[in-house]
């Protein structure tokens, strides 16, 4: 998806924490050449098969981040007769301006129509206004989807996505949900709750 194209963002916030990656768009070869003139030392991640030769491949026991960028990364830009890593950072940082104004609106909507609580057993619910979400477009409904079960239900994957997405869009009165970590999604009248299974014997949904 787009977030995967985005990549890693040079600043963001988790849980409150602001993490920041100054060096992001700096080369490893720079930064050594930096550490080199400035007298530091650095330590090299053997992950990365800097002993391997540039023009043989790195054996699958390798990580494929370090596999991609040793071997295929410079295959591509053979292929292509260019610096395949520059076009992909700087389409990585169009996809990010982008990903970013979906972030801000995903929080608009969210926050008009999702409430989390806490279950009461070590975990969250949550009450999704159907209504409401389905007036919005399919991208928007499926990130904030995504996002309730992120919190809710972790573990979760696209196939839950989806499904719970068609209890909002494709209403018919299908069963609910069942989701990860014993959790389950149950639509009533146009209120979604996804919680733990046991919870829907008793529930009691509010508007």
């Amino acid at each position: 998806g787009l977030d995967a194209v985005a990549g890693m963002p040079p600043e963001q916030r988790i849980d409150g924490v602001r993490f920041a990656r100054p060096l992001l768009g700096v080369a490893r070869a720079d930064t050594t050449r930096i550490c080199g003139d400035l007298g530091l030392t650095w330590w090299d991640d053997p992950t990365n098969g800097d002993g391997v030769a540039a023009d043989e491949p790195l054996p699958a026991s390798f990580p494929l981040r370090s596999r991609v960028r040793h071997t295929l990364l410079p295959q591509l830009s053979a292929f292509a007769g260019r610096d395949m890593t520059a076009m992909l950072a700087d389409g990585a940082a169009l996809a990010r301006r982008d990903m970013d104004l979906l972030e801000r609106l995903t929080d608009d909507v969210f926050a008009r129509s999702v409430r989390i609580e806490d279950d009461g057993g070590g975990g969250m619910r949550a009450f999704i206004d159907a209504r409401s979400l389905a007036a919005e477009d399919a991208a928007l409904r499926f990130r904030v989807v995504a996002r309730t079960l992120a919190i809710c239900a972790p573990g979760s994957g696209r196939r839950h996505v989806e499904a719970v997405e068609a209890l909002v869009s494709g209403w018919h009165g299908q069963r609910g949900v069942r989701l990860p970590r014993k959790r389950t999604a149950n639509r009533q009248k146009h209120v979604i709750e996804v919680c733990q299974d046991v919870t829907h014997a008793n529930r009691r949904h509010r508007a």
